[in-house]
């Protein structure tokens, strides 16, 4: 999507990528000790939902990367024992665009990797932003691997209505080998901002065969 540069932001897409860690002490309790595989599958749900940043729909995107470049942040835990968090994240495709990354704590003997194809699509009065891909944290103690995959962002009001960004559309967090899955759907707002508000997923409850998550009302 080619834009004029008065509504482009200063900012890459890849450093927008930086916000999965804005609550990175939830990694620490992936891997607090004597958790049983729910308690487990419930602090992956914390630390994936928590790195969905509350968007605000000013006009404006952030500049598409150029092929090759590259991003990378470190992250010091307040607790000693969670050592340092780091990331690195690299657009490995301009046409069509995709972004991979990898966040490593060896203290915590955690890891994540995978990539994404963005692909903003105008879609009357919105922009709808889909994240193609997978993301997969593994727990290399437990020998567990989680994959993540991630919900659609969509600015709104682009000519009526209240303007505004949200996430929406279905997540999913599964781990092949404790059997567990677990599926959030976050619930657009309705046609022109006329009902609904924005953030939000209905009270209901993850489940797969041996998961029950209690979801709140919203975000």
């Amino acid at each position: 999507m080619v834009v004029p540069a008065q509504f482009i932001r200063p900012q890459s897409v890849l450093e927008r990528l930086g916000f999965l860690m804005q609550h990175g002490q939830y990694l620490e309790a992936i891997v607090a000790p004597d958790l049983g595989p729910v308690e487990r599958m419930t602090a992956v749900i914390s630390f994936h939902v928590s790195g969905l940043v509350r968007e605000v729909f000013d006009g404006k995107k952030p500049y598409n990367p150029i092929l090759g470049e590259t991003c990378a942040w470190a992250w010091q835990h307040s607790d000693v024992h969670a050592g340092i968090t780091r990331m690195v994240c690299e657009q490995v495709s301009h046409h069509p665009p995709i972004s991979a990354l990898h966040i490593q704590n060896d203290s915590l003997g955690l890891t994540m990797e995978g990539a994404a194809q963005i692909d903003a699509k105008f879609t009357g009065n919105s922009v709808l932003v889909p994240f193609k891909g997978v993301r997969t944290l593994t727990i290399h103690a437990l020998d567990e691997e989680y994959t993540l995959t991630y919900p659609s962002l969509q600015y709104r009001g682009v000519m009526l209505g209240p303007k505004g960004a949200e996430w929406i559309g279905k997540i999913e967090i599964r781990c092949e080998k404790t059997k567990l899955l677990a599926a959030l759907e976050f619930k657009p707002m309705g046609w022109l901002g006329m009902w609904g508000a924005w953030h939000r997923y209905p009270r209901t409850r993850a489940r797969a065969r041996k998961i029950t998550v209690e979801m709140p009302s919203q975000l």
